[in-house]
């Protein structure tokens, strides 16, 4: 798969923000037993867990893992897969990409071993896992294609033990990088509970902090790094309108595409409305309220 691990072990961090999690014995990873059969259908297992990830069901994909035994080459090079615990490293992918699979062969080439080859197709996140409006600018949004060729083993219960793919290492950098742009996002750190200053997320626009309405005030913030616009400044002329009266807004103004988040209030919806209006003339909206 393309996710580079040395990347998201940055993540394993979160193990200790997340809540209290109980380490699992040894017991409950199912390792191989001498003696016993090898597994009947290796590219059967591999499709099994490939689908689970496509479907974003992370617990399946989880449990098609040795993950005593795991490891990932590229190129022949060891990634350096060594997450614990283990059961969060799916849930945190699959938070900030989507993935999608065409298969141009699939074969069990020997025992506990199979190969398939394949078009990767990874979507980023458009920022909505993040409690981030929806939007388009990078890394946002961004897709990468890979195209790969997988030896997989497994072990005799037909967990995966090893992944040993073939691509291109520009198509493995482009992942690299856009992770790398989700990693310094400031609104990313707030919304994961990493940021090593977790009492600015509060005044970051676009964090977690400030999408839940945490702040208030008699005006908005305007965080848009594009024209406001006529609907813009309408909002923020409604804003101050009910800052007057004891009720200012909690939401602010920042890269989208007219959007308003359910809990903007009055001010919210007329944003919206209006966007909507100029939409229609081909001019649309280059900001959210949120």
């Amino acid at each position: 798969m393309a996710v580079r691990f040395n990347i998201l072990a940055c993540l394993a961090l979160l193990s200790t923000t997340v809540g209290v999690r109980q380490r699992r014995k040894v017991a409950n990873t199912q390792v191989e037993v001498e003696g016993s059969a090898a597994c009947a259908d290796p590219v059967a297992a591999v499709e099994k867990t490939l689908g689970c990830i496509e479907t974003k069901d992370s617990a399946c994909a989880t449990q098609n893992y040795n993950w005593l035994l795991f490891s990932k080459y590229h190129n022949k090079q060891n990634v350096g897969l060594r997450l614990w615990p283990f059961d969060i490293y799916w849930k945190m992918a699959l938070k900030f990409s989507t993935f999608k699979l065409v298969y141009d062969h699939k074969q069990n080439i020997g025992t506990n071993k199979a190969s398939v080859r394949y078009i990767e197709y990874i979507r980023f996140s458009n920022g909505t896992e993040f409690n981030i409006p929806a939007n388009t600018i990078y890394p946002f949004n961004h897709l990468v294609i890979q195209y790969e060729h997988a030896i997989v083993s497994v072990d005799n219960s037909c967990k995966l033990t090893r992944w040993d793919q073939y691509g291109d290492n520009k198509e493995q950098v482009d992942v690299d990088d856009a992770m790398a742009a989700f990693m310094a996002d400031e609104r990313i750190k707030c919304d994961l509970n990493i940021h090593p200053f977790p009492w600015k997320c509060k005044d970051i626009v676009g964090s977690k902090a400030t999408a839940l309405g945490e702040v208030s005030g008699k005006t908005s913030k305007n965080g848009c790094s594009f024209d406001m616009g006529d609907c813009g400044r309408e909002y923020q002329a409604c804003c101050a309108g009910f800052g007057a009266i004891g009720h200012g807004c909690d939401c602010n103004l920042w890269d989208g595409n007219g959007s308003s988040f359910p809990h903007c209030g009055t001010c919210g919806a007329k944003y919206k409305q209006c966007c909507g209006r100029f939409a229609q003339t081909g001019n649309p909206c280059k900001c959210d309220v949120a």
